[in-house]
């Protein structure tokens, strides 16, 4: 949801805008939102252009819902990675109209100081021509998290926006082709008797004995998260209106793989005991994060109050893929968050073993040439009703492989508190 603030400020509009800019603003705004809460479980495109000369390769992700006209909605991202940084630019289609542009690129820094140069833009469209542009800048120093939420955005004035008029025409242009390659590749991809079947939410049965988890994908589509039943060649469980299956959470026969969605096997065991298609059930949610090669992926399990596991795995080819035991680091959170506020006027007021840790907005980034998880933490004294009894933090581990063959390991980078 966090994502959707920047968006929601738009409303907070100049007197200067028109009424019908407000409207359509409006409409970004609520169509941005629907998306950002439903694309993970829709039916999922990648793939992944390498670039041998310029040393840059790009991963293509299209995600679509099964609507028509007006009710189709669209989510376009093109993920970027070189020697020198990363970029990121997502697009938001409603039927064939492209309201909302997110552009993002993250530049590593070696001089003067070393670090990550950020900048963002947002774009905003009506009736095929660009309405609003929004732009943010800033330096992370190294080692520390990339996050620009709480970065101030500038409005760029339109009269100071070189071809104006031209801006929609162009994006719409570049993204047609794109996503018609996506769908045409991907079709084209899959044998028949291979094709995975899936039901209009994306919910989908990919495998004997297992069932792939919605929104756990790798950025290449490869890879997924899935579950099933220790020792059952088929799945029998509570099934919801909207098709998905899932079982007591209980259950003893629980078991989470990491599995190939082209080739239909199972990788291997994970830690995990998720226990259905969706990602989320009541307060039960897991939550992914992959690495831009698809080498490391998280996963977090938590409930109401607390995050049960937290994992980091690593993928290795040798002759055959397989997936590296687990690394804890809910543990190594907890540790981070007590030295972080020793001493602190919350540790004097509450007893720290009275929090309890959960664990949220994962993501695995390169950055500076290393690669980096970064997870966002919120502390808190359950049903407690006393002021300061809660915190927020982001905290970031350096992840490397162990050359022995072992678990990823994880090293401390940083802790940033949040008012």
């Amino acid at each position: 949801m966090k994502w959707i603030l920047p968006l929601l400020a738009v409303l907070a509009l100049s007197p200067l805008l028109q009424a019908q800019d407000k409207a359509a603003l409006r409409e970004i705004s609520e169509t941005f939102g629907q998306i950002e809460e439903h694309y993970k479980s829709w039916t999922h495109y990648s793939t992944i252009v390498d670039d041998a000369q310029s040393g840059h390769s790009t991963i293509n992700n299209l995600w679509v819902n099964e609507g028509e006209g007006e009710t189709k909605l669209i989510k376009l991202e093109a993920l970027s990675f070189g020697d020198h940084g990363e970029s990121k630019v997502q697009f938001f289609f409603k039927g064939d109209r492209l309201l909302f542009l997110l552009n993002r690129f993250e530049t590593s820094l070696i001089e003067p100081e070393p670090g990550s140069d950020v900048k963002e833009k947002r774009f905003y469209f009506a009736d095929n021509k660009l309405i609003r542009l929004l732009e943010k800048k800033a330096f992370f120093p190294a080692k520390k998290p990339t996050d620009t939420k709480d970065i101030k955005n500038r409005e760029v004035p339109l009269r100071e926006i070189e071809n104006l008029d031209e801006i929609y025409a162009l994006q719409h242009e570049t993204t047609a082709p794109i996503i018609q390659k996506l769908l045409r590749l991907n079709e084209d991809d899959a044998p028949a008797d291979t094709a995975t079947p899936a039901n209009s939410n994306g919910f989908t049965q990919t495998g004997e004995g297992w069932r792939v988890i919605a929104g756990t994908g790798s950025r290449d589509g490869k890879y997924a998260l899935a579950w099933g039943l220790k020792g059952q060649s088929e799945i029998h469980g509570d099934v919801d209106d909207d098709g998905a299956v899932s079982v007591d959470s209980e259950n003893t026969k629980l078991i989470n793989y990491v599995v190939n969605t082209r080739t239909k096997q199972i990788v291997g065991p994970i830690a995990g005991t998720h226990f259905g298609d969706k990602s989320t059930y009541n307060h039960s949610t897991t939550e992914t994060a992959w690495s831009a090669a698809s080498m490391f992926f998280a996963q977090v399990n938590s409930g109401k109050w607390a995050t049960y596991d937290a994992n980091v795995y690593e993928l290795r080819e040798v002759t055959d893929v397989s997936v590296s035991k687990g690394t804890s680091f809910l543990d190594r959170v907890k540790n981070a968050m007590y030295a972080h506020l020793k001493g602190s006027a919350l540790f004097k007021k509450f007893n720290k073993d009275d929090f309890t840790f959960s664990l949220h907005d994962v993501n695995i980034a390169q950055r500076c040439g290393n690669t980096t998880l970064v997870v966002g933490v919120s502390g808190m004294i359950p049903k407690s009703e006393e002021e300061g009894s809660n915190f927020e933090a982001t905290v970031a581990f350096k992840v490397t492989s162990d050359e022995n063959g072992g678990p990823p390991i994880l090293n401390w980078v940083s802790t940033e508190s949040h008012e």
